[in-house]
Formats: structure tokens, C-alpha cells, sequence
């Protein structure tokens, strides 16, 4: 397995620690949890979805009614709900994932993810045990596949958006371009942070009296 250490980041309003991650496409987890013949599966099934996922559906949902256990499964299950535009049976999954696993990192990202955009900002924190980096979070593990540690810092920048804490977000951003700058999520981002600050150019134009 390939792993790259990223140094420790003193951006403007927070510090990210030194972190070690992999870009690997399996996380050493899968290899722990399934077979080879299952996992052979899994990875084939994740391959269909993204190229299929009307035809993948229902393959998808009798994997997981194999492995009902498995927050990787719940994962790819809801994925590929999202991409047929079921979006309420991807909901109640998400919540579903949390539940049974909510120490398992992409639960707790989903979750948290959907719960912000509900208008549910409270329960971020909550989620997240009031911990705002990785480390914290998990003292233990020793290394994050990408997509675990950029998944949690654009959504840390989402959350720190909502909350109005716009330059803490805009760090989160930064440190997310270190991660993959080509994210589309990162992306997203990205047009939120500009149009929240245009609008607050405009709303500064508008009201002078008040800024001065």
C-alpha cells in the first residue's frame, strides 16, 4: 500500500496536523471484512454502478441483504439509490448506516451531510463528538484512505459555512485543494464560499451607513 504523509498546515484561523494517507483504490478494511470471492464481488458491483446503476440496483441490494453488517455495503447501496434519484429510500439508508455504525467515518460524513441540509446543523457536533480533526476523533489509526480525510474536511467546510464562520471555512478549503484539488464536492465548495462572499460585498454596498 502507497502512502503519503501530509505535513502539518498552520492555515489562517486553524492548524491541520500531520496526517498519513493512501490513494489506493481498497482500503486495508475491505480486505478484512470479505472474502476474496466477495470482495471480487463488492469491487464489480462498484464498477456497475458507476457505469449502470439502473442495472446494478438490484444486485447491489441482494449483496447487501448478504452482508446487512457491512457500512461499506450500506455505502454503495445508497450511492447507487442516489444515482437512480431515489433520494428518500438513500435518506432513510444514510440514517439507517449511522445508527448501526456510527463509528464508522463515512457513516458519520453522510449522515452529517444530510443532517445540514435539513437544517439540522446542531446535530453536526453531535456526530462528530464536538471534534473538528481527524486525529482527535480516531487517536488510534494510524492512517485515512483520501476519501475518508477530504470527505470530512469539505464537509467541515460546509458545516463551518452554515455556522456563519466563513474564514474557518475557507481554511477547510484550503487544506481540501491539498487532498485532490480536482473534487467535485471541493468544487461545490468552493461556489459557495464565492457567492456568500459577493453577496456580503453586496449587502456592504447597500447598507454603507451601517458598515461605517
Amino acid at each position: 500500500m502507497n502512502k503519503v504523509n501530509i505535513p502539518a498546515q498552520q492555515l489562517n484561523k486553524t492548524s491541520f496536523p500531520k496526517i498519513c494517507i493512501t490513494y489506493d483504490r481498497i482500503a486495508d478494511r475491505l480486505t478484512q471484512v470479505f472474502s476474496p470471492i466477495e470482495l471480487k464481488e463488492y469491487l464489480f458491483l462498484y464498477e456497475k454502478s458507476q457505469e449502470n446503476p439502473k442495472k446494478a440496483l438490484k444486485d447491489i441490494m441482494n449483496f447487501q441483504r448478504k452482508h446487512p453488517e457491512l457500512p461499506e455495503v450500506y455505502n454503495l447501496l445508497c450511492y447507487t439509490l442516489i444515482r437512480r434519484k431515489k433520494i428518500r429510500k438513500a435518506e432513510k439508508l444514510v440514517e439507517e448506516n449511522y445508527q448501526k455504525n456510527p463509528q464508522y467515518l463515512f457513516a458519520r460524513i453522510n449522515y452529517a451531510d444530510q443532517c445540514l441540509r435539513k437544517n439540522k446543523t446542531a446535530m453536526v457536533s453531535e456526530i462528530f463528538e464536538n471534534k473538528s480533526h481527524l486525529d482527535q476523533l480516531y487517536p488510534s489509526r494510524k492512517f485515512y484512505h483520501y476519501s475518508e480525510l477530504l470527505g470530512f474536511i469539505c464537509l467541515m467546510g460546509f458545516y463551518y459555512l452554515k455556522l456563519g464562520e466563513r474564514e474557518l471555512a475557507m481554511d477547510y478549503c484550503a487544506y481540501a485543494k491539498i487532498i485532490d484539488p480536482e473534487d467535485d464536492t471541493l468544487a461545490l465548495l468552493e461556489k459557495k464560499l464565492h457567492k456568500q462572499s459577493f453577496i456580503q460585498t453586496i449587502m456592504k454596498a447597500l447598507n454603507p451607513k451601517r458598515n461605517g
